[in-house]
């Protein structure tokens, strides 16, 4: 029996933007030209990085200091640099005292019909006295309640609310 393929919200979203781009990336394994210096993309490969190694039990002032040296000050003026330095920043202290993981990075994987799987992978599920909700790690211009829309009406916050339940999470919501 053929082994049942899986898509994620990636998958999908480049199919949406353009079906060429998607044949090659997904089905011809053929990817974009890799973009010089460092940016958005691996910011948040970072983030997760030192989230998962909080999750995994490590020292808060370890991680902080991790953050620290990667934006050290390499003589360039450069804004970018610290607004990354802000932000992971801000993004341990907000996980080390402010809210309740239970998971990070959790891989779902949901049965959609006999020959296909929705997959990804949850940046965190808190827990409060509410309940349930996905922790979604995000840059974005948006600020306040104008964010919190946007993540309700996202195609991969919805994917995630599925994952989560296929986790045997009931969750209530995104933060």
């Amino acid at each position: 029996m053929k082994e049942k393929e899986t898509i994620t919200h990636s998958e999908i979203q480049t199919w949406l933007i353009c079906r060429r781009r998607h044949e090659f990336a997904y089905r011809h394994q053929i990817r974009g030209v890799e973009r010089p210096g460092y940016g958005s993309l691996e910011f948040g490969s970072d983030v997760h990085g030192w989230m998962g190694r909080l999750h995994g039990g490590e020292d808060k002032k370890s991680v902080l200091g991790d953050i620290a040296d990667k934006y050290a000050d390499n003589g360039e003026n450069d804004s970018n640099i610290l607004k990354y330095n802000g932000l992971a920043s801000g993004y341990v202290l907000t996980y080390t005292c402010s809210l309740r993981f239970v998971e990070v990075e959790k891989v779902f994987s949901i049965s959609v019909d006999a020959i296909t799987n929705l997959g990804g992978r949850i940046d965190g599920i808190v827990v409060s006295p509410y309940g349930y909700s996905i922790y979604e790690l995000k840059t974005t211009s948006h600020f306040g309640e104008a964010f919190i829309t946007a993540l309700r009406q996202s195609r991969k916050t919805h994917i995630y609310r599925l994952g989560a339940k296929g986790l045997r999470y009931d969750v209530h919501g995104i933060t």
